[in-house]
């Protein structure tokens, strides 16, 4: 679980500094990458 808490925290970091426009495309993956940590955790 620890690995997919540094990678959702690394994709949101990547988002504030990656600007407007990648920043969409990393939304998507973040909210993926959300989800498989809520499926991780149940």
């Amino acid at each position: 679980m620890g690995l997919l808490w540094v990678l959702v925290l690394l994709l949101i970091l990547f988002a504030l500094v990656g600007g407007f426009a990648v920043s969409n495309w990393l939304f998507v993956i973040l909210i993926i990458a959300l989800i498989l940590l809520l499926v991780g955790y149940v």
